[in-house]
């Protein structure tokens, strides 16, 4: 029996059928994005939030030509939260399918989700070596859905149990 969970939503003319893969990143699909839970000694989680953004978000992002998905989120958290992660661990991936109005396959990609820990933070600085990030913050893990609308979503709903399942170890 899978564990994956499937949660699909129309966009325009376009279908997005999102799948979560806990524990695992799907075999020849291309990581297009990662996002990281970081935990740090208090067990509370980081958040970052851009500039001109009233939203708060897990930092991740983009993975470059070249990077693994390991590399682009260290990277991202380098640029974001200002520090480097530990003890990162894969959570699992979310597998990305868009399908247009003619039932064509248009994308199909996956979006990597980890687990790590920070234990000496240092000190933050708004917009740093030029990036966009503003502010760096560390909540309770159980008020994160008040942050990340996707979480909500059967998919992240999803993530999120597999999140907490990994605190309880």
């Amino acid at each position: 029996m899978s564990n994956t969970v499937i949660d699909t939503i129309k966009n325009g003319d376009s279908e997005i059928t999102f799948l979560w893969h806990p524990g695992k990143m799907v075999d020849n699909l291309i990581s297009f994005q990662v996002y990281g839970f970081c935990i740090n000694d208090d067990g509370k989680v980081c958040l970052v939030k851009d500039k001109e953004e009233t939203r708060f978000t897990l930092p991740g992002g983009h993975v470059d030509a070249g990077e693994t998905a390991k590399q682009a989120l260290i990277r991202e958290f380098e640029e974001e939260a200002q520090f480097q992660p530990e003890n990162v661990e894969l959570l699992g991936a979310l597998e990305v399918k868009v399908v247009d109005k003619d039932s064509q396959l248009t994308d199909h990609h996956q979006q990597v989700r980890f687990i790590c820990k920070i234990h000496n933070i240092p000190d933050f600085v708004a917009g740093k070596d030029g990036w966009e990030t503003e502010e760096r913050i560390f909540v309770d893990p159980n008020k994160l859905p008040d942050y990340i609308d996707w979480l909500s979503y059967p998919t992240g709903k999803a993530q999120f149990k597999e999140f907490l399942k990994y605190l309880d170890k």
